[in-house]
């Protein structure tokens, strides 16, 4: 049996408090954009030390929940793979395996005509169709939470990156970064 769902209203409000709280106690910039909002996770601008790190390395790159469509149809979220591997993703509620032959930097969708379509600001460009055929299908059915759901991205069943519940992308010296509450020395979770 599988472990019971908080509701949606207490996972919204502990990611408001999470976020109010690490937002104060880090001083943020207000230019900070919570999991889940249209800016991605990790925009770190690639330096001569990190640019080949980011390319060989598997990582989450952003989550895009929620969308303001019916029952959340066209949501996403774009995942960077090094190489064609046994990819999932996991949240703990729900596995999906991505399609095996997914490989570089990689938008996954359960719904990849409405997610073209939310990307193209409903254009029908030809960049649209372009979007479109970059889109891959997520194999089972797998919602995003914007309420802060634990996200893995698993090579082989074995976890290789995680967006935590609360991430912020913030602006630094070095470029923008992902950061948690664990981040900041005096927050820490509560057991």
């Amino acid at each position: 049996m599988s472990p019971r769902r908080p509701s949606r209203r207490s996972r919204v409000a502990a990611l408001l408090l999470l976020v109010a709280a690490t937002s104060v106690a880090c001083s943020l910039p207000a230019a900070a954009a919570p999991l889940g909002a249209a800016a991605p996770l990790d925009e770190v601008e690639p330096t001569s030390a990190n640019a080949s790190a980011a390319d060989s390395e598997p990582r989450i790159v952003g989550l895009y929940p929620n969308p303001t469509t019916a029952e959340n149809r066209g949501e996403y979220l774009v995942v960077s793979l090094p190489e064609r591997a046994n990819w999932s993703l996991s949240d703990g509620y729900y596995d999906a395996g991505i399609p095996a032959n997914a490989s570089g930097t990689v938008t996954l969708s359960t719904a990849p005509n409405r997610t073209a379509s939310i990307l193209a600001g409903d254009s029908g460009t030809a960049a649209a169709a372009a979007d479109r055929r970059q889109i891959r299908r997520l194999t089972d059915y797998f919602p995003l939470s914007a309420s802060g759901d634990r996200i893995e991205l698993r090579r082989n069943g074995t976890a290789v990156d995680v967006a935590e519940p609360g991430a912020l992308v913030v602006g630094t010296d070095e470029g923008r970064r992902r950061v948690h509450a664990g981040d900041c020395e005096h927050l820490r979770d509560a057991e």
